[in-house]
């Protein structure tokens, strides 16, 4: 699909798991952004 259409595809891989990294955007990874520091923002946005 993403041959056919204009469309980005980011994956939630955050910057502690830079392992898993292949050949998509990684925005977590790019602004320094783990795993907890995603899951706290989780946390603060349910209150």
């Amino acid at each position: 699909m993403k041959a056919d259409k204009a469309a980005l595809h980011y994956v939630g891989i955050a910057a502690d798991e830079t392992k898993r990294c292949k050949d998509d955007i990684y925005p977590l990874v790019m602004w320094g952004i783990t795993e907890a520091d995603a899951l706290q923002v989780c946390y603060c946005q349910r209150q």
